[in-house]
């Protein structure tokens, strides 16, 4: 290397000389990874459903083995109310009452066999569901008690002290 080639090197820069930029290897074919879909195909959306509730936390209602629910025979257009009862023995119960609050059923809730704690939170529950539908929740015997939707009526069960519910207390 000579004296130039120095100068001009402190100047510009050294350069490399086993730089590979700029090279590429003619034969060399870059192959993509081949690459994990994000989902999983499914078949149908009957197979999607299963997989679905596998993974869920959440109770099928119908399979509950602590939610027992008889009704009144579906009502003909016009005809009497439809009236739901149902003995609740867990809080996981309660969104099939809430779906039947929601659609404007009455319904009877017995809560006999549920714990103390277990009660308050049922009716803590149904009390809000009940308030945001413009209905009214009134208790008719001991830890049982009567949703109604607003426009339908019934008679008796207006002795009780609805703010002193077997030691729970609601809507206030």
């Amino acid at each position: 290397m000579g004296l130039f080639d120095k100068m001009k090197d402190l100047v510009l820069g050294a350069e490399d000389e086993d730089s590979f930029e700029g090279i590429m290897d003619e034969n060399y074919e870059e192959t993509p990874a081949p690459q994990k879909p994000k989902y999983d195909p499914i078949e149908s959306f009957d197979s999607y459903e299963a997989k679905r509730a596998e993974k869920s936390k959440v109770v099928d209602f119908n399979s509950a083995s602590s939610y027992t629910r008889t009704a009144a025979a579906p009502a003909k257009s016009g005809d009497r109310p439809h009236v739901v009862v149902a003995k609740l023995e867990r809080f996981e119960d309660v969104g099939e009452i809430a779906k039947n609050i929601n659609e404007k059923r009455m319904v009877i809730i017995n809560l006999e066999n549920a714990d103390n704690a277990t009660t308050q939170r049922i009716i803590d529950f149904i009390y809000g569901v009940t308030i945001a539908n413009s209905s009214e929740l009134k208790r008719v015997a001991f830890r049982t008690y009567i949703i109604k939707p607003s426009g339908y009526d019934y008679t008796g069960g207006d002795g009780f002290d609805s703010n002193n519910m077997d030691g729970i207390v609601f809507g206030n």
